[in-house]
């Protein structure tokens, strides 16, 4: 009983504190999923369609984590709608693997900031909304997220199982492999420390479930060898000239107009609102003496893949797996100008409370910006509601 006790004392206010933001993150993504928009985009009823019978599933299994749980939804009768409710888990999921990373890099304070920014942007509210897989271009951040538990964790005989978990989800999520290569050679000289925690048996046993895992992959490669070429991202055609356009946009797809895709954004409103962004060029001005960081590892795994991605497809909406990384840069901003406040005034406790509240305030104006800019002017644009005017069809 005592035990029992002592557990609660020490974890009661942290699972509590979970069970808060677990909650505020249902009511953002999911309240009122089924009637903001109650009409579908014809990319929300094309993965519905793709998810109907696991022949369909097995035949393309891009996306799979999400087709997956599409299709329970579609055996268990449940409304087209509901299947919004998909990319809420999603997103909620990526939100609290946004927090561990930040957990670990910030100050409580600023680590909460930071991922309060990241889970009202208008870009994770509008993908946590619309049922389309488009959510799991978040993956990245949980592989990340995964890393760094696996390299700081003392639970070494979980970690080899979870990491066959996430790479074989992972694996069906198309240009994940190469963030996975990315991952490998950062995370390569650990991964022997793990395994020789683990009996032989379980090793030959993992082994051949990853073998498993990749089997209905391998065979729709077989059966449509260009479907190769959209796992890993690859254009059937390339043009110089359009890369490079492509290229000079993607800084002010952040900072000031980006291409427009009503489906996903409002307009050519840029991805970041001002002081995010501004916050954002102090990160990368903090990090002009921090290259051999961990994290600065992570930012430059992030941020060349997802740029290059974008260049090759000349679609931003692949600048989406960068956002989280841009986010967390974002945090760096915010520390580095909370030091330098506090390097003004390092005896002061009025004026420390004083920059310490003035910031919290900023980023609420940020937030509450982000809110609106989904809920009122993204949600009522006409350009949105031309998208998502297809009838939903009668089960």
């Amino acid at each position: 009983m005592r035990k029992l006790t002592s557990f609660g004392v020490r974890h009661g206010p942290m699972a509590a504190l979970y069970a808060f933001i677990l909650a505020v993150l249902s009511f953002l993504y999911g309240y009122g999923s089924r009637s903001f928009m109650p009409k579908m985009s014809p990319a929300e009823l094309q993965i519905i369609h793709d998810s109907k019978s696991l022949t369909d599933i097995l035949h393309n299994p891009l996306w799979l984590p999400y087709k997956l749980i599409s299709w329970v939804f579609v055996k268990l009768g449940a409304a087209p709608l509901s299947h919004r409710f998909i990319s809420a888990f999603f997103a909620t999921c990526a939100v609290f693997a946004f927090y561990s990373i930040c957990r670990r890099w910030y100050r409580p304070r600023i680590a909460a900031l930071t991922t309060c920014l990241f889970a009202v942007s208008a870009t994770t509210l509008t993908l946590a909304r619309v049922a389309t897989p488009a959510i799991l271009l978040y993956t990245w951040l949980a592989m990340a997220a995964a890393v760094l538990w696996f390299r700081h964790t003392r639970k070494a005989r979980f970690a080899p199982l979870a990491m066959l978990l996430l790479i074989a989800g992972a694996l069906y999520i198309p240009g994940a492999i190469w963030f996975l290569v990315l991952m490998a050679v950062w995370f390569w000289r650990d991964i022997p420390r793990y395994f020789k925690f683990m009996k032989r048996w379980s090793i030959v046993v993992g082994a051949l479930l990853g073998l498993l895992v990749i089997a209905p992959l391998v065979y729709a490669f077989v059966k449509s060898p260009s479907l190769a070429t959209d796992w890993a991202l690859l254009p059937s055609t390339y043009n110089l000239q359009t890369s490079l356009l492509a290229l000079r946009d993607i800084p002010a797809a952040f900072f000031y107009r980006s291409a427009p895709n009503a489906a996903y954004n409002l307009g050519t409103l840029p991805i970041l609102d001002a002081f995010s962004g501004t916050m954002l060029l102090i990160g990368f001005y903090a990090y002009r003496r921090r290259v051999r960081l961990e994290r600065t590892i992570v930012y430059i795994f992030a941020g060349s893949m997802s740029i290059v991605l974008t260049v090759l497809n000349t679609n931003q909406l692949y600048l989406v797996a960068m956002l989280p990384f841009a986010y967390l840069l974002v945090g760096e901003g915010m520390t580095y100008l909370i030091e330098e406040w506090r390097r003004v005034f390092p005896r002061n406790p009025l004026a420390r409370f004083i920059g310490t509240l003035i910031l919290s305030l900023t980023v609420l104006a940020a937030c509450t910006y982000q809110m609106n800019r989904f809920y009122l002017a993204w949600q009522n644009a006409p350009a949105t509601k031309a998208i998502y005017s297809r009838v939903v069809p009668i089960n």
